[in-house]
């Protein structure tokens, strides 16, 4: 293959990964990691969770890469498996002790959903503390920039839950932000 692969578009490199370009595919990997990453810490808000999540969705990925369908956006697809991957991190959570004062976010001031500048820890902490369906829909809106629609469709659920669940997150972060 002649092309500088990054200079490529995920359209573009999609078809060859699918063929079993094993380029094509580590290129996807490489520059989606960083998504997938934020997914995870987001969802999971646990570095070491957040870090077995994100292996799982590249592997996952790699080995699903032949079957996938071009239906849905590559993205949409990569999402939804790091969505499910970082949900299954949570779910055996359970089984192992929950690392103390570890964050995936830097301690730095942050601008809060309420448009207050605040720490950054507290941020993660109301993150955390909401419902993981709630959780799931701030991080995929705002910690990865996806639209209404994708988040409907990464999630399986319909736009209106998509947004109700987006506005009782939000409100659910500003009290406990005034709260502390």
């Amino acid at each position: 293959m002649s092309h500088d692969l990054a200079e490529l578009s995920d359209e573009e490199l999609v078809p060859w990964a699918v063929e079993g370009d094993r380029a094509a595919l580590e290129e996807l990997l490489r520059r989606h990691r960083p998504t997938v990453l934020t997914i995870c810490a987001g969802i999971t808000g646990n570095p070491e969770d957040a870090l077995d999540a994100c292996q799982n969705t590249l592997i996952r990925v790699a080995n699903g890469i032949r079957g996938f369908r071009s239906e849905a956006r590559f993205t949409t697809w990569l999402r939804t498996i790091a969505v499910n991957a970082a949900r299954a991190e949570l779910e055996q959570r359970g089984r192992r002790p929950y690392p103390v004062g570890s964050s995936p976010l830097p301690r730095e001031v942050v601008r809060g959903v309420d448009g207050q500048v605040t720490d950054g820890v507290r941020v993660r902490q109301a993150l955390d503390a909401l419902d993981p369906e709630f959780r799931t829909v701030v991080v995929l809106r705002h910690l990865c920039g996806c639209d209404y629609q994708e988040i409907a469709d990464v999630l399986r659920i319909p736009m209106g839950t998509v947004k109700s669940r987006l506005s009782r997150a939000r409100l659910e972060l500003v009290n406990r932000l005034r709260l502390e």
